[in-house]
């Protein structure tokens, strides 16, 4: 198969995911992919925190319905430019026009638009037989404690580094006929070996490690990042409260404890966090027989929160209806609230979704 002819539509969802960019030559494929934020589909009456909808007062009743809002996950750049626009009406920006935030918009989006709150690359690479493939994922582990200059080349004979080749004498010969001269391949040599001794020292200070390992049948490469020495302290729970005023003036009053609103119902373990990355590893790269498979997207696998994490749902709410009685007024309070859900029934991106990507594209260089 021609690694230049795998489609996007093969192995993500397309209602999730978009194509942004294809780069690719005769040994290389690189896909740069955007996944689209769930948060742009929300009703902004039901996502905005205790915004009175609608009211009616009719004699000594007055009904008043308020949304609770929805506590979102990415936020939107969509809310950032309007907010910007704003300020200019208001007069509180005056070295910035509404013509300079479009044309900011505008440039933005042309790069990484706004309707996105992710963007990953995917890389293909063909080393055309399986053992200049191997050697490929073995420098990718190797090339930090190593050094650059001392990995061999993929394919070449014997195993050759990039050192052992600047120093070849037919390689040097066939150089020369090119224009470099003796003086500047040794040069580059220089260069090298003083980025080996850097590389070398860098990796050692920041502690940390790459190895070859199995990513289901196949192997592949793993970073394991330093282990965090830091233990997060317990914030202290704060009383507070939220006040709405009705249009007789009358004040609804909420309380709140720790940040979390009494009136939202949310499960036991909601906030609980996971140990972020799975197993304390990052994957690199992994090898499909003669291809390496290396990007973003693949480093995002073991960094995700589960589909199944806790958040709010951005479209589906329940009402719930409160009636208190204050001087002789009669209160009907409908509260707006969203449904518990999970990231993946809302469209965040998460771990089995990168999961049964990377499976997906496996299996078509299988």
């Amino acid at each position: 198969m021609k690694i230049q002819d795998i489609k996007i539509e093969k192995f993500a969802d397309t209602s999730r995911w978009v194509l942004l960019d294809r780069m690719s030559n005769k040994q290389q494929v690189v896909l740069k992919l955007g996944h689209i934020n769930p948060e742009v589909s929300m009703d902004p009456d039901k996502a905005e925190s205790f915004k009175v909808i609608k009211e009616e007062q009719k004699g000594n009743v007055v009904e008043t319905t308020i949304s609770v809002g929805v506590k979102t996950l990415k936020g939107k750049m969509s809310d950032f430019y309007e907010g910007m626009l704003g300020l200019i009406e208001m007069g509180l920006l005056p070295t910035y026009t509404v013509k300079d935030i479009h044309l900011l918009r505008e440039q933005v989006n042309s790069v990484v638009h706004e309707d996105h709150d992710y963007w990953a690359d995917i890389s293909i690479i063909d080393y055309k037989d399986k053992g200049s493939a191997s050697q490929a994922l073995e420098n990718l582990s190797t090339q930090f404690t190593k050094g650059i200059s001392n990995v061999p080349i993929p394919g070449a004979p014997d195993g050759m580094t990039i050192k052992e080749a600047l120093e070849n004498p037919l390689i040097r010969e066939a150089a020369g006929e090119h224009g470099i001269s003796e003086k500047e391949m040794d040069e580059m040599i220089d260069k090298l070996n003083k980025a080996t001794v850097q590389m070398k020292k860098d990796i050692k200070e920041v502690n940390m490690k790459y190895e070859i390992g199995q990513y289901d049948k196949h192997p592949c490469v793993f970073l394991y990042p330093p282990l965090s020495t830091k233990t997060e302290k317990k914030k202290e729970k704060t009383k507070r409260g939220k006040e709405i005023k009705r249009a007789d003036g009358s004040v609804i009053k909420i309380n709140a404890s720790g940040g979390i609103d009494t009136i939202v119902d949310f499960p036991p373990d909601a906030f609980k966090k996971e140990n972020l990355p799975i197993d304390g590893r990052i994957l690199q790269a992994i090898q499909v027989d003669r291809y390496i498979v290396s990007g973003g997207l693949l480093t995002t696998l073991n960094c995700m929160p589960s589909g199944k994490s806790f958040c709010q749902s951005l479209t589906k709410s329940k009402t719930v209806t409160e009636t208190t009685h204050e001087d002789g007024m009669k209160y009907i309070t409908h509260w707006i609230i969203p449904l518990n859900s999970t990231l993946e029934e809302e469209g965040y991106m998460n771990r089995e979704e990168v999961y049964i990507m990377t499976e997906k594209l496996l299996a078509i260089l299988s």
